[in-house]
């Protein structure tokens, strides 16, 4: 949060609710400010960062990180700027719930607990079509698709003169 000095009722504490910037100066254009009671549990979204080396990687894993962001509620003096996640102790299959998390004092989890946050999954590999060998014909035939075309070419071009029109019988 932040404190916002302005008319005559002095400074009030406000949440920075949406920003836009310049796309190509990267500057702030305008801020919308949501004004809040310093006394009263807020709910907000706060960043899940992770900390640490999973050992699954190192046994050939994949770490999938599943959820970015938990939502939380507590006064806005308490708001996390972040929750850190320990990946260390995250083995090959192992998966991280957000029951798992330990949270600050003052802060309550809204986000479901049995969500899953991370998971570290072995690496599926990609199924190959499997190639059909073409059967072997005997030395001068021609493969039956080849035959019944060029039929048809011929049973099509019966009825056509050498410049393609047909012809009156």
């Amino acid at each position: 949060y932040v404190n916002v000095a302005g008319d005559a009722r002095g400074e009030r504490p406000v949440l920075i609710k949406d920003l836009q910037r310049d796309p190509m100066k990267g500057r702030i254009l305008h801020a919308d400010f949501l004004e809040i009671r310093m006394d009263r549990k807020i709910g907000v979204s706060v960043p899940i960062v992770l900390r640490g080396e999973a050992p699954g990687i190192k046994q050939g894993g994949v770490l999938s990180q599943l959820l970015r962001e938990l939502e939380v509620e507590c006064l806005p003096i308490a708001i996390p700027e972040e929750i850190a996640v320990d990946v260390s102790g995250v083995n090959l299959n192992g998966v991280v719930h957000v029951r798992d998390i330990a949270l600050p004092e003052g802060v309550d989890l809204m986000t479901d607990p049995e969500e899953p946050i991370l998971t570290v999954a072995a690496p599926q590999e990609e199924e190959k079509p499997v190639e059909e060998a073409a059967p072997v014909a005997e030395e001068g035939a021609v493969p039956a698709d080849a035959a019944a075309a060029a039929g048809d070419a011929a049973k099509g071009d019966a009825g056509k003169s050498d410049s393609g029109k047909e012809e009156k019988k």
